[in-house]
């Protein structure tokens, strides 16, 4: 296995001058994996406070600590703000043992920041493993839910919530593989306007007093609101895997189809959600596997998000928890 200091051979130029620029500082207890954030602008701060609320001033046991810098523009840019222009540039350092290390990078395009803890490096990595997609639970069993973008996983997740379910994830499911759990990581949950006009109960029952952040991604406007703030008492912590679904976004599809996965074809879809780490990537095979062995049941829901009547997706998905499909 490569180390951190081969696999992040791209040092940052001149650390002391973007150093000096960093003024302000967030901690994150990111389950036991003690994050500590800085930045050059307030604004980032207040914009990190917001995504990543659940895990300030969390009491987990700290397993290790990590420093890293958020820098756009040399630091003449907020690190979160969408900046459109050609001279676009965004990086995220890594400190390790006293030395700074490039770890992520954008440049030349509008892009949203990669609002990554660390989910690729030790000790985190060795048994957790992170996807693209939500998860939500109901008496302690949990539905994984994937997708593409614009195929419904968020739509899905707040109706299920709307009905019973407590939510776990809306965008990064999170498994920790040594205890069979899958975590809560309750980001903000981002709606396109879209969704809410095709919806008129989320409409009517989201829209109304509430607080959202207008945020800007490459194609499209997202209302972000906390999942608290939408569904008070909303989160549970932790849940057993027990189904996954993909979904399966077919434009002008009349009929919803349910059709079940066998092992072969789950490990390839698990993968292509997954995000796969070349730094460890024996426990990312080893990780992936104990999920894929979890897991009951597996289906490709093939359906339109805005012509199927979501009252009867909820209602597949408690049968989905009862083993009845």
């Amino acid at each position: 296995m490569p180390s951190i200091d081969t696999y992040l051979s791209n040092k940052v130029s001149n650390p002391e001058k973007i150093n000096s620029l960093l003024k302000y500082k967030l901690q994150l207890n990111f389950y036991g994996f003690l994050l500590d954030l800085n930045f050059t602008h307030l604004e980032d701060v207040t914009h990190y406070k917001y995504y990543f609320n659940y895990f300030i001033n969390k009491f987990t046991s700290v397993k290790s600590r990590l420093e890293t810098n958020w820098i756009a523009d040399s630091g003449r840019q907020a690190f979160s703000k969408i900046l459109e222009a050609p001279q676009y540039f965004k990086e995220i350092q890594v400190i390790h043992n006293n030395t700074t290390f490039l770890y992520d990078r954008f440049s030349y395009k509008s892009s949203q920041p990669s609002l990554i803890p660390p989910l690729h490096l030790s000790p985190f990595c060795n048994h957790h493993i992170g996807f693209h997609g939500a998860a939500v639970a109901y008496d302690q069993k949990s539905i994984l839910i994937f997708g593409k973008n614009n195929s419904g996983k968020s739509t899905y997740s707040i109706n299920l919530i709307f009905n019973g379910f407590k939510l776990l994830s809306d965008d990064t499911i999170i498994y920790d593989a040594w205890n069979n759990q899958l975590l809560a990581f309750p980001r903000p949950i981002g709606l396109r306007e879209g969704t809410i006009e095709a919806h008129p109960n989320i409409k009517k029952n989201i829209l109304p007093n509430k607080k959202f952040i207008r945020y800007q991604s490459v194609d499209y406007t997202h209302l972000m609101i906390s999942p608290e703030e939408l569904f008070p008492g909303c989160i549970i912590d932790c849940a057993e895997p027990n189904v996954a679904i993909f979904l399966n976004h077919i434009s002008g599809k009349q009929e919803v189809t349910i059709d079940k996965i066998d092992k072969s074809s789950l490990d390839k879809l698990l993968r292509i959600f997954s995000y796969y780490s070349e730094l460890n990537p024996k426990e990312y095979s080893e990780n992936l596997q104990a999920l894929l062995e979890k897991l009951v049941k597996v289906y490709i829901i093939s359906y339109d998000i805005r012509l199927t009547d979501m009252q009867y997706l909820i209602e597949v998905a408690h049968k989905f928890l009862k083993h009845s499909i």
